[in-house]
Protein backbone atom coordinates (compact mmCIF):
# COMPACT_ATOMS: atom_id res chain seq x y z
CA UNK A 1 0.00 0.00 0.00
CA UNK A 2 1.09 3.54 0.02
CA UNK A 3 1.91 3.53 3.59
CA UNK A 4 4.05 0.76 3.09
CA UNK A 5 5.82 2.69 0.08
CA UNK A 6 6.32 6.05 2.05
CA UNK A 7 8.29 4.02 4.80
CA UNK A 8 10.00 2.21 2.50
CA UNK A 9 10.99 5.47 1.03
CA UNK A 10 11.82 7.35 4.37
CA UNK A 11 13.91 4.27 4.80
CA UNK A 12 16.26 4.92 1.79
CA UNK A 13 17.02 8.48 2.72
CA UNK A 14 17.15 8.05 6.64
CA UNK A 15 17.80 4.08 7.47
CA UNK A 16 17.83 4.90 10.89
CA UNK A 17 14.66 6.84 11.14
CA UNK A 18 12.83 5.02 14.12
CA UNK A 19 9.31 5.93 13.34
CA UNK A 20 9.72 4.30 9.63
CA UNK A 21 11.42 0.90 11.15
CA UNK A 22 8.82 0.46 13.58
CA UNK A 23 5.46 1.49 11.30
CA UNK A 24 6.97 -0.40 8.41
CA UNK A 25 7.73 -3.70 10.73
CA UNK A 26 4.25 -3.26 12.00
CA UNK A 27 3.13 -3.81 7.96
CA UNK A 28 5.06 -6.29 7.59
CA UNK A 29 2.94 -8.63 10.71
CA UNK A 30 0.11 -7.72 9.41
CA UNK A 31 1.43 -9.48 6.02
CA UNK A 32 2.81 -12.03 7.98
CA UNK A 33 6.41 -10.79 6.75
CA UNK A 34 8.02 -12.05 10.01
CA UNK A 35 11.21 -12.30 9.20
CA UNK A 36 11.54 -8.76 7.87
CA UNK A 37 9.19 -7.25 10.17
CA UNK A 38 11.64 -8.95 13.37
CA UNK A 39 14.87 -7.21 11.40
CA UNK A 40 12.97 -3.61 11.31
CA UNK A 41 11.83 -3.52 15.11
CA UNK A 42 15.00 -5.43 16.02
CA UNK A 43 16.76 -2.27 14.65
CA UNK A 44 14.19 0.26 16.29
CA UNK A 45 14.98 -1.32 19.68
CA UNK A 46 18.27 -1.06 19.65
CA UNK A 47 18.09 2.72 18.57
CA UNK A 48 15.83 3.52 21.07
CA UNK A 49 16.15 0.45 23.81
CA UNK A 50 13.65 2.56 26.29
CA UNK A 51 10.88 3.21 23.76
CA UNK A 52 8.03 0.86 24.97
CA UNK A 53 6.33 1.21 22.17
CA UNK A 54 8.54 -0.54 19.97
CA UNK A 55 9.72 -3.14 22.40
CA UNK A 56 5.53 -3.44 22.45
CA UNK A 57 5.34 -4.17 18.44
CA UNK A 58 8.72 -6.31 18.68
CA UNK A 59 7.08 -8.48 21.33
CA UNK A 60 3.83 -8.66 19.40
CA UNK A 61 5.04 -9.79 15.89
CA UNK A 62 7.56 -12.43 17.93
CA UNK A 63 4.67 -13.78 19.05
CA UNK A 64 3.17 -13.98 15.65
CA UNK A 65 5.77 -15.68 14.18
CA UNK A 66 5.86 -18.42 17.29
CA UNK A 67 8.78 -16.95 19.51
CA UNK A 68 6.75 -16.85 22.66
CA UNK A 69 9.41 -17.33 24.83
CA UNK A 70 10.99 -13.75 22.76
CA UNK A 71 8.10 -12.16 22.95
CA UNK A 72 7.92 -12.34 26.69
CA UNK A 73 10.86 -10.58 27.45
CA UNK A 74 10.21 -8.08 24.95
CA UNK A 75 6.90 -7.29 26.74
CA UNK A 76 8.38 -7.64 29.96
CA UNK A 77 10.66 -4.92 28.48
CA UNK A 78 8.18 -2.57 27.77
CA UNK A 79 6.03 -2.96 30.95
CA UNK A 80 9.36 -2.24 33.22
CA UNK A 81 9.32 0.98 31.00
CA UNK A 82 5.56 1.83 31.25
CA UNK A 83 4.57 0.36 34.60
CA UNK A 84 0.74 0.97 33.29
CA UNK A 85 0.97 -0.78 30.15
CA UNK A 86 -2.18 -3.00 29.68
CA UNK A 87 -1.85 -3.99 26.37
CA UNK A 88 1.90 -5.58 26.62
CA UNK A 89 0.26 -7.63 30.29
CA UNK A 90 -2.60 -8.99 27.82
CA UNK A 91 -0.57 -10.25 25.00
CA UNK A 92 2.35 -10.94 27.36
CA UNK A 93 -0.06 -13.38 29.10
CA UNK A 94 -1.15 -14.81 25.67
CA UNK A 95 2.45 -15.65 25.28
CA UNK A 96 2.95 -17.40 28.70
CA UNK A 97 -0.01 -19.36 28.18
CA UNK A 98 1.03 -20.93 24.99
CA UNK A 99 4.29 -21.58 26.58
CA UNK A 100 1.70 -23.31 29.49
CA UNK A 101 3.13 -21.53 32.05
CA UNK A 102 -0.58 -20.83 33.38
CA UNK A 103 0.02 -19.22 36.87
CA UNK A 104 2.34 -16.40 35.44
CA UNK A 105 -0.17 -16.02 32.38
CA UNK A 106 -3.17 -15.37 34.99
CA UNK A 107 -1.02 -13.14 37.11
CA UNK A 108 0.03 -10.84 34.29
CA UNK A 109 -3.20 -10.96 32.93
CA UNK A 110 -5.25 -10.02 36.09
CA UNK A 111 -3.01 -7.32 36.05
CA UNK A 112 -3.92 -6.25 32.75
CA UNK A 113 -7.81 -6.55 33.47
CA UNK A 114 -7.08 -4.46 36.43
CA UNK A 115 -4.89 -1.80 34.73
CA UNK A 116 -7.78 -1.43 31.91
CA UNK A 117 -11.38 -3.54 32.51
CA UNK A 118 -11.95 -2.78 28.80
CA UNK A 119 -9.78 -5.15 27.00
CA UNK A 120 -11.95 -8.30 25.86
CA UNK A 121 -8.94 -10.27 24.58
CA UNK A 122 -7.11 -10.05 28.04
CA UNK A 123 -10.72 -11.45 29.71
CA UNK A 124 -10.49 -14.02 27.19
CA UNK A 125 -6.58 -15.15 27.55
CA UNK A 126 -7.82 -14.87 31.32
CA UNK A 127 -10.82 -17.31 30.85
CA UNK A 128 -8.57 -19.92 28.90
CA UNK A 129 -5.63 -19.63 31.03
CA UNK A 130 -7.99 -20.64 34.15
CA UNK A 131 -9.37 -23.28 32.12
CA UNK A 132 -6.00 -25.29 31.67
CA UNK A 133 -6.00 -24.91 35.44
CA UNK A 134 -9.28 -26.12 36.19
CA UNK A 135 -10.70 -23.17 37.37
CA UNK A 136 -13.80 -23.42 35.66
CA UNK A 137 -16.16 -21.01 37.64
CA UNK A 138 -13.64 -18.44 37.41
CA UNK A 139 -12.89 -19.26 33.68
CA UNK A 140 -16.64 -19.14 33.32
CA UNK A 141 -17.03 -15.99 35.17
CA UNK A 142 -13.86 -14.04 32.63
CA UNK A 143 -15.85 -15.57 28.88
CA UNK A 144 -18.65 -13.70 30.54
CA UNK A 145 -17.01 -10.79 31.61
CA UNK A 146 -15.17 -10.76 28.05
CA UNK A 147 -18.91 -10.82 26.22
CA UNK A 148 -19.97 -8.10 28.79
CA UNK A 149 -17.33 -5.63 27.43
CA UNK A 150 -17.55 -6.75 23.79
CA UNK A 151 -21.08 -8.12 23.08
CA UNK A 152 -19.92 -9.10 19.52
CA UNK A 153 -16.57 -11.02 20.22
CA UNK A 154 -17.42 -14.10 18.65
CA UNK A 155 -14.76 -16.40 20.46
CA UNK A 156 -16.19 -15.30 24.00
CA UNK A 157 -19.44 -16.67 23.32
CA UNK A 158 -18.12 -19.76 21.66
CA UNK A 159 -15.23 -20.37 24.26
CA UNK A 160 -17.66 -19.49 26.77
CA UNK A 161 -20.53 -21.97 25.74
CA UNK A 162 -17.49 -25.30 24.96
CA UNK A 163 -16.55 -25.02 28.68
CA UNK A 164 -20.61 -25.22 29.46
CA UNK A 165 -20.49 -27.55 27.53
CA UNK A 166 -17.81 -29.65 28.89
CA UNK A 167 -19.47 -28.89 32.32
CA UNK A 168 -23.04 -30.71 31.30
CA UNK A 169 -24.70 -27.03 31.65
CA UNK A 170 -26.39 -27.94 28.19
CA UNK A 171 -29.45 -24.94 28.44
CA UNK A 172 -26.77 -22.44 29.15
CA UNK A 173 -24.30 -23.54 26.38
CA UNK A 174 -27.24 -23.55 24.23
CA UNK A 175 -28.16 -20.08 25.62
CA UNK A 176 -24.60 -18.64 24.62
CA UNK A 177 -24.65 -20.24 21.25
CA UNK A 178 -28.33 -18.67 20.47
CA UNK A 179 -26.93 -15.52 21.21
CA UNK A 180 -23.75 -15.90 19.38
CA UNK A 181 -26.35 -16.48 16.04
CA UNK A 182 -28.10 -13.18 17.02
CA UNK A 183 -25.82 -10.25 17.02
CA UNK A 184 -22.92 -12.60 14.23
CA UNK A 185 -24.55 -13.96 11.02
CA UNK A 186 -22.78 -17.28 10.25
CA UNK A 187 -21.38 -16.41 7.26
CA UNK A 188 -19.24 -13.48 8.41
CA UNK A 189 -18.10 -16.15 11.36
CA UNK A 190 -17.84 -19.49 9.90
CA UNK A 191 -13.85 -19.50 9.72
CA UNK A 192 -14.01 -19.37 13.93
CA UNK A 193 -16.95 -21.15 14.40
CA UNK A 194 -15.47 -24.29 12.49
CA UNK A 195 -13.10 -25.36 15.37
CA UNK A 196 -16.31 -25.40 17.31
CA UNK A 197 -18.45 -27.72 15.55
CA UNK A 198 -18.65 -30.02 18.30
CA UNK A 199 -20.15 -27.67 20.38
CA UNK A 200 -23.25 -27.18 18.03
CA UNK A 201 -23.34 -30.70 17.11
CA UNK A 202 -23.04 -31.68 21.13
CA UNK A 203 -25.91 -29.50 21.52
CA UNK A 204 -27.97 -31.02 19.00
CA UNK A 205 -26.78 -34.72 20.72
CA UNK A 206 -28.63 -33.18 23.72
CA UNK A 207 -31.82 -32.05 21.92
CA UNK A 208 -31.75 -35.40 20.32
CA UNK A 209 -32.02 -37.08 23.56
CA UNK A 210 -35.14 -35.00 24.32
CA UNK A 211 -33.82 -32.19 26.52
CA UNK A 212 -35.91 -29.01 26.81
CA UNK A 213 -34.23 -25.93 24.70
CA UNK A 214 -35.99 -22.63 24.56
CA UNK A 215 -34.40 -22.26 21.10
CA UNK A 216 -34.15 -24.98 18.52
CA UNK A 217 -30.45 -25.98 17.68
CA UNK A 218 -31.34 -28.41 15.11
CA UNK A 219 -32.16 -25.44 13.19
CA UNK A 220 -28.74 -23.62 14.01
CA UNK A 221 -27.03 -26.71 12.72
CA UNK A 222 -29.11 -27.33 9.22
CA UNK A 223 -27.82 -23.62 8.40
CA UNK A 224 -24.24 -24.43 9.76
CA UNK A 225 -24.07 -27.55 7.79
CA UNK A 226 -23.26 -25.86 4.11
CA UNK A 227 -20.74 -23.78 5.91
CA UNK A 228 -19.28 -26.70 7.77
CA UNK A 229 -19.27 -28.77 4.19
CA UNK A 230 -17.16 -26.13 2.44
CA UNK A 231 -14.92 -24.91 5.16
Amino acid sequence: GSAEVIYRQVLAVDENNVYALRFLGCLCRLKSAYPEGIELLNKAVLLTPSDADCLYSLGSILGDSGDHEGAVRSFEKSISIRKDFAEARQNMGHCLLKIGNFKDSEKVLLEAVSLNPGLSQAWINLGNTLKEQGKHAESIASYRKAIEVNPHFVNAYLNLGSILLEQSRFQEAQEVVSDLFAIKPINESCSVIFPHKSLILGLHHRQAQNLSFEVEIGSILSRLSSVFDSV
